[in-house]
């Protein structure tokens, strides 16, 4: 777990590793339903937020240099996304 404070220690986030078999029905039948479902699962983390916020983000690779975040909230919605472009170190 790695939880994450302000510059005046108050609480941001808790984020835990989890795998996808600890996810609920909701979050990977949402996933399965997404555009990203063909995709390679890299990592995924159960995010805690304050007043109780759930979210789920899903680590997806396409390829060697492209990553993605998907976010996830507790009904399996896609609510957001991020792209990561990673150069190759050779």
């Amino acid at each position: 777990m790695l939880a994450e404070y302000s510059i005046k220690g108050i609480w941001k986030s808790t984020s835990k590793e989890v795998s996808f078999n600890q996810l609920t029905a909701a979050i990977k039948d949402g996933f399965k339903k997404s555009k990203y479902a063909d995709r390679t699962l890299l990592d995924i983390k159960m995010i805690s937020y304050p007043a109780n916020v759930i979210q789920y983000r899903i680590k997806t690779g396409k390829n060697d240099v492209e990553k993605k975040y998907l976010f996830f909230n507790e009904d399996g919605q896609l609510i957001r996304e991020t792209i990561t472009l990673c150069a190759a170190l050779g």
